[in-house]
């Protein structure tokens, strides 16, 4: 009688222990099948081979999180999964975002490509003025450009110039982006500054130097 009521006990701890880890941890199997159903879509929807680098479980979704990239580019990785293909296909967003960066130093190469600036963009989530359509699942970078918004920071070399001299052609900068960018977006943000100055949200102390123009539908 005592061993069974013992061995009672250790099942019902086996069986919370089992319940808690699977509620704050995950399990397996929903591991396997949330990574593979993501791989999937990614490699459906663009026709590419995809490494997943990392993994993780959020107990408060509850999901699955994958640190996925396409296997011919290791420079891209991006945080993904079931839950998160809800709202928004990530590597969409990368691509649309590296197709503004690359347009936009084409743009500036001829008459700024001395001041060895480099050139970031993003599309910034879920953002969208009244009477826009956002499409966060579009996987043709050419028409996602023209649905989301996007924000594009030109990093300087410190010292290459000087913060008179930035002021000054910072305005020819983003005039020459508007009037050659053969598209516009909903909304395009470009922050000009140099690479040891701080974005708005990066760091609590006053933001120094850094030059800002909001690009379609106005400039500032």
């Amino acid at each position: 009688m005592k061993k069974t009521f013992l061995l009672i006990t250790l099942v019902i701890i086996l069986s919370g222990a089992l319940l808690l880890m699977n509620i704050f941890m995950g399990n397996p199997i929903s591991k396997m099948k949330a990574e593979k159903e993501t791989i999937e879509y990614y490699e459906n929807a663009y026709k590419e081979k995809f490494n997943v680098y990392n993994s993780e479980y959020n107990p408060l979704i509850p999901a699955y999180i994958f640190d996925l990239g396409p296997v011919n580019n290791k420079n891209i990785k991006f945080d993904t999964g079931l839950f998160c293909q809800g709202i928004s296909d990530e590597y969409g967003g990368i691509l649309a975002a590296l197709k503004i960066s690359e347009d936009i130093g084409s743009i500036l190469q001829k008459e700024y490509g001395h001041l060895n600036y480099e050139i970031s963009a993003e599309e910034e989530p879920l953002a969208s003025y009244a009477g826009e359509s956002p499409d966060y699942f579009e996987t043709n970078s050419k028409l996602r450009v023209l649905k989301n918004h996007y924000n594009v920071v030109i990093s300087l070399p410190d010292g290459i110039i000087s913060d008179t001299e930035l002021r000054e052609i910072s305005p020819g900068m983003v005039k020459k982006i508007e009037m050659k960018l053969p598209y516009q977006t909903p909304n395009l943000r470009v922050y000009i500054k140099f690479k040891s100055q701080k974005l708005p949200g990066e760091s609590d102390t006053k933001v120094g130097g850094t030059k800002f123009f909001e690009l379609f539908p106005t400039t500032k």
